[in-house]
């Protein structure tokens, strides 16, 4: 439902089959533009009128409002976010934010081959000191990272060197709900192309829907299964623009 809407509300009591309505109206300009909390107005009616041109009036007011709710939605960030290659002294960050994910997609039951403290340190490390490792701050507070990485013959096999790979995406979960999963992604595809690549790739657990969505949502295309001992993966693909 519009958030606009759930504070909407009509109050009132009936006499001899007629209603006295006190309507809230929601001042719906710039609120999309500016993000702000809606501006409520109270309006007492002064004379009395039937429940159907009550309902027609709301029914008016919210078909104003949803063509005010409307454009691109790419980004939901409110914050700025930096990215940077993470450190090996970020290691230990790293790794609290993949526990973080794993524990928190436990606790919700979504599927995930992802589990709490079998992230390895040495694989971490390894790909830090390549460069393969980044990280997302808002506010000097470290709130996400991910694997950007230009080869990944595990899932894809031996493809030609047009695209990036992504590999544990992942938010510390008091952070979601914000955009910044996206923002990261939009990164790495502003990093893919400044590397002269044409698609960014990724995976997911083929049986979670849910993060399949998500991706398909941004323009991820779906290309397949395949099967590791893990589970089967889907594989998605991004075309970059120019």
């Amino acid at each position: 439902m519009n958030p606009i809407w759930e504070s909407f509300t009509v109050q009132g009591v009936e006499s001899a089959n007629l209603a006295f309505f006190v309507m809230v109206e929601v001042s719906v300009k710039n609120v999309v533009r500016s993000n702000r909390t809606p501006i409520f107005a109270i309006r007492a009616c002064s004379e009395p009128f039937s429940l159907l041109s009550a309902w027609k009036m709301l029914v008016k007011e919210k078909s104003k409002s949803q063509m005010a709710d409307v454009g691109p939605r790419t980004s939901l960030a409110p914050v700025q976010i930096s990215i940077r290659p993470a450190r090996s002294t970020d290691v230990d960050i790293v790794l609290g934010i993949l526990d973080e994910a794993a524990t928190w997609l436990q606790e919700h039951k979504i599927p995930s081959v992802w589990k709490p403290g079998e992230f390895s340190r040495q694989s971490f490390l390894d790909q830090i000191s390549q460069g393969e490792v980044y990280i997302a701050l808002v506010d000097d507070l470290t709130v996400g990272t991910f694997i950007l990485q230009w080869t990944d013959s595990l899932f894809w096999g031996e493809r030609p060197a047009d695209a990036g790979y992504i590999h544990k995406l992942a938010i510390r979960p008091g952070s979601g709900g914000k955009g910044i999963g996206l923002e990261m992604l939009r990164w790495a595809e502003a990093q893919a192309k400044s590397a002269g690549k044409r698609f960014l790739r990724l995976n997911c657990l083929a049986e979670d829907r849910k993060i399949r969505d998500y991706y398909e949502r941004d323009g991820f295309v779906y290309r397949g299964d395949v099967v590791e001992p893990r589970g089967r993966a889907s594989l998605y693909e991004k075309r970059l623009s120019p």
